[in-house]
């Protein structure tokens, strides 16, 4: 594709954005969300012209896609004066409003990170926090339109590293393809334009697993556990599960490495440390933490109860049974796939809803293939991939006490590469087959599940 295109469709989002909101913030934002990920494109290429093409190609109409997307989510809010898709929202936009309001960003970061007012997810309040004080003291002001570029630009530089990792299983022409259909129509795009920590938390996820497919080296090392904490403040107990990449990057990458003995013990020593230096302070948060999920299991056992579809079947099967169907559910979670557009009330909300219904559909057939073709795959797997793909599977059985794909699609480039890796072996023929089985089980799923709520 040439790349002149896209950068041109990608500088008039930005300036049809910055007209339409009259904001020095957004506009100064947006056109350095132009140079940033396009200078982003350039140090992941290496040099090499197709990758710098295909990177760029990907940013910009991902920029043009996503930038729209937001402008479209703000639409939505100024019609009802509120989020009204996941409704977390308006917590996080009022927090971020009032850290805003302080007197510096060392202010700030006292309350999130000494005071912790919060509690938890400092993290996030802390930048989105000194993003709204940056608005207000160098521009017009924080908006809800700053926030959610802001958030849709996360998501977007996710799509490059995905196309980094994907080049690990396939080759370029390919690793172009499957990311263009992992930007447009996996989860990305639903949660873009939303003012959400979970877009964050996913790319420091994509880029670690980037950095673990590289070779070994000490910096590489100290940047995953630099990564590491900034990923608990976020979400702390996903943060921690960001620590198997590191494990897995030291005693596989780091196998062949001159010094790995004294890399070992360096590093049990280190989590030692940390455990002894940060015990009680962890104890108290996962208190915390634990009172949440038990809530969450509780919310969403009572909003499966209220309604006669699959969810409340799930949740009445006995334990340990009971996870592994709601795990399974999870993966094709929204089930029916229009579900997201029922509580939609204007063309606005159905237009923000779409990507949700999209997505679903998308990911199965991953999901599907990726099971179809399981042995024959494994078997020419690299055992980095096999580690990965098993922490994948516990980190779905870990969050199977709440259905929220919002929880697990920092996982989802995992089981993405292995689902490449599968599809470059496979024939025209068989890939026919196997989209028709797909299109078969799925049509009899629907059936199922129409005849429960009918009948």
């Amino acid at each position: 594709m040439k790349i002149t295109i896209p950068v041109i469709i990608a500088m008039i989002t930005a300036v049809v954005i910055s007209l339409y909101s009259g904001s020095t913030a957004v506009m100064f934002f947006l056109f350095f969300f132009l140079l940033a990920g396009t200078i982003l494109a350039l140090l992941l290429s290496r040099g090499n012209r197709k990758e710098q093409s295909d990177l760029l190609s990907i940013f910009n109409l991902g920029y043009f896609v996503y930038m729209t997307m937001a402008l479209i989510a703000n639409f939505a809010y100024n019609e009802i004066g509120s989020f009204y898709k996941y409704p977390d929202q308006n917590h996080f936009y009022e927090v971020a409003s009032a850290l805003g309001n302080s007197n510096s960003i060392s202010a700030i970061f006292n309350l999130c990170f000494i005071d912790r007012v919060h509690i938890e997810q400092e993290g996030f309040y802390f930048l989105t926090g000194s993003l709204a004080y940056i608005a207000n003291c160098f521009f017009d002001g924080n908006s809800v339109l700053f926030q959610i570029v802001n958030a849709a630009f996360v998501a977007l530089l996710i799509n490059l590293f995905i196309y980094k990792i994907l080049l690990f299983y396939t080759n370029k022409t390919k690793a172009f393809k499957y990311t263009i259909l992992y930007m447009f129509c996996s989860y990305l795009l639903e949660y873009a334009p939303c003012v959400l920590r979970d877009m964050h938390i996913a790319l420091l996820f994509t880029v670690g697993i980037y950095i673990i497919h590289l070779p070994f080296s000490v910096k590489r090392l100290l940047f995953l556990f630099i990564i590491l904490p900034v990923a608990i403040e976020l979400r702390l107990e996903t943060g921690f599960f960001f620590s198997v990449f590191i494990f897995v990057y030291i005693f596989i990458k780091g196998n062949n490495y001159v010094y790995k003995n004294t890399l070992y013990v360096t590093t049990f020593v280190f989590i030692g440390f940390a455990l002894f230096y940060f015990g009680q302070n962890l104890i108290v948060r996962f208190g915390s933490i634990n009172k949440t999920l038990v809530h969450y299991l509780e919310y969403t056992q009572d909003a499966a109860n209220e309604t006669d579809g699959l969810g409340k079947i799930l949740y009445a099967l006995p334990n340990g049974i009971k996870q592994i169907a709601i795990t399974m559910f999870s993966q094709m979670h929204p089930f029916p796939f229009w579900a997201p557009l029922s509580g939609d009330k204007s063309i606005l909300q159905l237009v923000c809803s779409f990507p949700g219904t999209i997505a679903p559909l998308f990911w199965f057939y991953v999901v599907f293939s990726s099971f179809n073709q399981l042995k024959r795959s494994v078997s020419n797997s690299s055992l980095m991939l096999i580690f990965l793909l098993l922490s994948f599977l516990i980190f779905l059985l870990l969050n199977s006490s709440n259905i929220n794909t919002r929880r697990l699609v920092c996982m989802y480039p995992v089981l993405y590469a292995f689902f490449v890796q599968s599809q470059f072996v496979l024939t025209k023929k068989e890939i026919k087959n196997q989209k028709l089985q797909y299109v078969c089980v799925y049509s009899l799923l629907l059936f199922l599940y129409l005849v429960m709520k009918f009948l």
